[in-house]
């Protein structure tokens, strides 16, 4: 990259970071138009610009972001979780659930991963698989919280006693829990 093509991204970084603080949508939207033009190399700073276009809800602009962060990322399974995530924040579930299962198992971590696949599959309703996965990440991180409530969501539980049970055992189990585990959503 040359001293121009840096001074360049460095000026429009400058104006998005100005268009934020100023809460300007449309210097927003411009500003991350052009960062994506440039195909500036901004490793994992095009996570945050996606969010930002998703915050001002541009969409397919957060998705040509993201896409960035893939490319520039080379191409990495945590580059492309991101992205699922991001897909999933714009409503295209079925291509989020496709991308996570292609994921390794262990991206970002076991626990996140089976809490994100059983939310997509659950959105999705996949509840068997969502209850899987819950199960799954309950049985990794016995005091994750929202994965309890999730794999509440996703069985009957007056027909599904032993469920139940282990889902009230749990949550005596999280007031020994760090408040942050007690609820707290993975990304």
């Amino acid at each position: 990259m040359t001293p121009q093509q840096q001074s360049a991204i460095l000026a429009v970084v400058q104006e998005l970071q100005i268009a934020v603080r100023q809460q300007k949508r449309k210097q927003q939207k411009e500003a991350i138009r052009q960062l994506v033009a440039m195909r500036a190399q901004m490793g994992a700073q095009w996570q945050a610009i996606a969010n930002i276009a998703l915050q001002i809800g541009e969409l397919s602009l957060a998705r040509e972001a993201i896409d960035c962060l893939v490319e520039t990322g080379g191409d990495t399974s945590l580059a492309q979780y991101h992205k699922a995530l991001l897909l999933e924040q714009c409503g295209d579930l079925d291509e989020a659930y496709a991308l996570l299962r292609t994921l390794p198992r262990d991206t970002p971590n076991p626990v996140t991963n089976a809490y994100r696949r059983g939310v997509t599959a659950l959105y999705l309703g996949k509840a068997e698989e969502a209850r899987s996965e819950f199960e799954g990440a309950t049985r990794l991180q016995p005091r994750m919280g929202v994965a309890w409530l999730m794999l509440a969501t996703s069985v009957d539980l007056g027909s599904e006693t032993e469920v139940a049970d282990r889902i009230v055992a749990a949550g005596r189990e999280m007031d020994q829990a760090e408040p942050a585990e007690r609820a707290q959503t993975p990304h």
